[in-house]
């Protein structure tokens, strides 16, 4: 998919931190300083991560490092957004996050490879008492339905994966009254919805499933609509990859659904994703000045902290180079 150079007139208001997010910018890893990690020895990891501005970095604190990281890029946004009411919303994505890490690790007895997300709103001693203890009246009033419904559902179902599902759905009924009116964040947000729907879909045709978990967790502002599903679950399932390469996403995506139909596998999937939203994200820099800078450079620094959690913990596991490749954003390598 080609996504086109958008045409962004800018936010004068946003002149200064634009002017600070571009110097920053220049130091986001590329795809050649990527490869170097890749290929270098286990030894040599730390000496260029120091290289590449991440500070400190030892066998026993990498982890600590990258979280430091991730804390520092929650921080430049709080300094320099104008529009607090959703940066607050913003940062609420991490508490929304945590807590189904922490659901899913009490309930389904499994640590699992997902990383504990610093920077949201909430102390993390507040979240994990809440989930220890089942009192979503510690949580902030936004969180509350959430958490019930989340519990109510994995106790129902037994089914970890929707606790996933269903924060999701509330985070993204709680940015819808905060999103700002700024069309490409809502773009950004729109392909967002769009995958996350589609993954769910996909998961629940391959299983032979109704379509109610889709309704009952149906992410808005999607370019694909209820609609839009409900032709798809009326197709064969081999129709579905010319089906899904007849929209804006193309061949790559059809590609990924290809992969879900035949192989039941969403590797290729979550490539294409994140692959496809970092393309989008990347075209900010036709932006003189705007949000959209700020908003991008931030999602844009995450995804970097995430490929380099991904290549550290690949290499120290001695997984090969050409495995971990496949795990990362399509077009990062």
């Amino acid at each position: 998919m080609e996504i086109p150079p958008p045409i962004i007139k800018g936010d004068k208001s946003y002149a200064y931190a634009t002017g600070m997010i571009r110097s920053l910018e220049q130091k986001l890893l590329t795809r050649r300083d990527l490869a170097r990690l890749l290929d270098a020895q286990n030894e040599q990891l730390w000496q260029i991560l120091e290289e590449y501005g991440y500070s400190a970095v030892r066998d026993d604190d990498w982890e600590k490092s990258l979280e430091n990281e991730y804390t520092d890029v929650v921080k430049l946004l709080s300094s320099l957004s104008r529009d607090k009411g959703f940066t607050e919303v913003f940062k609420a994505r991490y508490d929304f996050k945590n807590l189904a890490l922490l659901l899913k690790q009490k309930h389904n007895d499994s640590k699992g490879d997902e990383e504990y997300f610093p920077g949201g709103n909430l102390d993390s001693s507040l979240l994990k008492k809440a989930v220890e203890i089942e009192d979503g009246n510690l949580l902030p009033e936004y969180m509350r339905k959430p958490h019930t419904r989340a519990l109510k559902a994995f106790e129902s179902t037994g089914n970890p994966s929707l606790i996933d599902n269903i924060l999701e759905s509330e985070y993204y009924e709680l940015l819808q009254v905060s999103i700002p009116e700024n069309k490409f964040v809502r773009e950004y947000y729109s392909m967002k919805a769009d995958f996350g729907n589609t993954s769910l879909f996909m998961r629940l045709k391959i299983q032979e499933q109704t379509l109610k978990a889709l309704w009952d967790y149906f992410l808005p502002r999607g370019e694909f609509d209820k609609g839009f599903f409900k032709r798809c679950a009326e197709a064969d399932v081999e129709m579905l990859p010319s089906i899904f390469h007849n929209t804006r996403y193309g061949r790559l995506f059809s590609d990924a659904i290809s992969e879900i139909v035949h192989k039941h596998s969403f590797l290729q999937f979550k490539k294409i994703q994140d692959g496809l939203l970092i393309q989008k994200l990347q075209l900010s820099r036709f932006s003189p000045f705007g949000f959209e800078v700020l908003f991008s450079y931030i999602h844009l620094k995450e995804y970097e902290i995430s490929i380099l959690r991904s290549i550290i913990k690949g290499k120290l596991s001695n997984i090969s180079k050409d495995w971990i490749k496949k795990v990362l954003p399509y077009g990062t390598t």
